[in-house]
């Protein structure tokens, strides 16, 4: 009877310390990444040196404060501990891939798949990382055995969709973006192909999806960006620049894009020389080795006929990239001129 009743007690005092573990565990998971330190989580492994989370965790950690290799190797404990959790394979192979091991990231997921097998997104996964590697032969095949899963994964679609661009089948491409969004009207990624495909066609309905990916996404200067481009391209130059101003007065104030193709417009479709100058300035000032704005900015000086000036800018421009063709050009214009 006394065995038995040190046993009871050691069980219970066991499942208090699990629970209480648990609920110190789960405060650990809760807090973010940039309130969390490496010495705190690593004395809650110390207490349950089984819980898989913890250690994906403090991969995710490692992987925020740029120690790739501890991340790696945090994560393979996690797949180790739980095998049958697909998401710390999926989590692994994607931190190889960071790391430039693409052969460990698709081995990981292929042990994965053998362990889980019909998981959709490992198998996705599988597809995604072939079309990186651009064999789309047996991309498919792992986007197919998805379909069989899921038929109405949109990241399927949009991995279809990608490997159809990639083989110049835009039709195809698009029908498969399409799909993606159809299944996931929150996709901002294909929403953002659709656009680029459709401004590749100057077919205006470029014009709804660039605007659809920015209220998804309305922080991300590329839509905006985008949008600006396709105005730019089909002749729009007001609603190019209104896209290029709302860049720098709300999303970021130093992006040299949003400065050089409004300079751009300026030079080219404005000759307005003077307000050029004041666009590349800002430009160069956002990125001081902006060849292409240094160039523009020494041909409006020529332009202007400052040849002492263009000169200076062009030398700069050649001293950037060794033999800078559009700079050589124009020094050999202004000798010309002399």
């Amino acid at each position: 009877m006394r065995n038995i009743l040190i046993i009871v007690t050691a069980l219970v005092g066991f499942l208090f310390s699990c629970d209480s573990n648990s609920e110190s565990t789960k405060a650990i998971l809760n807090k973010s990444l940039d309130s969390l330190s490496i010495p705190e989580i690593s004395a809650e492994i110390r207490k349950t040196p089984k819980n898989a989370e913890l250690f994906i965790r403090r991969a995710e950690l490692y992987f925020y404060k740029m120690l790739l290799d501890s991340a790696i190797n945090d994560a393979v404990i996690s797949t180790r501990l739980d095998s049958l959790n697909p998401k710390y394979f999926i989590r692994l192979s994607e931190l190889y891939l960071t790391n430039g091991k693409s052969e460990d990231s698709k081995l990981t997921l292929e042990k994965c798949n053998r362990i889980n097998p019909n998981n959709e997104d490992v198998l996705v996964k599988l597809g995604t990382l072939y079309f990186y590697v651009k064999d789309y032969k047996k991309a498919t095949e792992y986007l197919d055995m998805a379909a069989m899963v899921n038929p109405n994964c949109a990241t399927m679609f949009f991995v279809r969709g990608m490997i159809h661009r990639d083989k110049k089948d835009n039709k195809a491409a698009i029908l498969n973006f399409q799909k993606a969004t159809e299944n996931n009207s929150d996709y901002y990624e294909a929403y953002m192909m659709l656009g680029m495909l459709f401004s590749e066609m100057k077919d205006s309905i470029a014009i709804q999806y660039y605007k659809t990916a920015s209220n998804l996404n309305p922080t991300d200067v590329q839509p905006h960006y985008n949008l600006g481009m396709y105005y730019q391209d089909n002749g729009k130059y007001d609603q190019a620049l209104f896209e290029y101003q709302y860049i720098l007065k709300n999303l970021d104030k130093s992006n040299s894009y949003a400065y050089f193709n409004q300079g751009y417009i300026h030079m080219i479709y404005g000759t307005d020389y003077a307000t050029s100058i004041q666009y590349f300035d800002s430009a160069i000032a956002a990125k001081p080795d902006y060849v292409e704005a240094i160039y523009n900015k020494g041909y409006c000086y020529e332009k202007l006929k400052n040849f002492e000036k263009a000169r200076n800018f062009y030398n700069q421009a050649k001293d950037l990239v060794t033999n800078y063709q559009l700079a050589v050009d124009g020094l050999n214009r202004i000798d010309k001129k002399k």
